[in-house]
């Protein structure tokens, strides 16, 4: 019996090594990579800022260059505060909409019924089922007299 349970820990013991073995190596890699996306950044600007400057002078060029990375931090930022973006408390408890004007249970209601439809659809399926949703509210919002073309 002991000969077994050494065996199986054993074979446990060299699965997890091997695991972190894996999970070291792709981090190592992965900073690398960040390592050498961050050189060829760097690179990248110091062309970008020679050329601007014979474009621009040598006092636009820098100026356009720090723009240029601002504007990208901006983005990040916004993408990564985008990420943490947390639907309204009302949606997230439907059992509270009950003393809510119309209006504010409907919207709840309506964010509800988009959370469940995104968690059950795959990407393909959820953008097709938004262009449907856009083509027929489209149909439903146009005016009666814009609908046919006069040619």
């Amino acid at each position: 019996m002991g000969g077994l349970l050494s065996l199986v820990t054993s074979a446990a013991r060299r699965q997890v090594q091997e695991g972190a073995a894996r999970i070291v190596r792709s981090i190592v890699l992965c900073l690398l990579a960040a390592l050498s996306l961050g050189i060829g950044l760097v690179f990248a600007a110091i062309a970008a800022h020679r050329w601007l400057e014979d474009l621009y002078g040598p006092i636009a060029a820098p100026s356009i260059i720090a723009g240029t990375f601002v504007l990208v931090a901006i983005l990040l930022l916004l993408g990564a505060r985008a990420g943490r973006y947390r639907p309204r408390d009302v949606a997230a408890h439907p059992a509270t909409a009950a003393g809510l004007s119309r209006q504010e249970a409907l919207e709840a209601s309506a964010l509800n019924v988009g959370r469940e439809l995104a968690r059950s659809l795959d990407g393909k399926q959820l953008m097709l089922a938004a262009l449907i949703a856009g083509f027929v509210s489209g149909r439903l919002l146009e005016r009666p007299g814009r609908s046919k073309r006069k040619d």
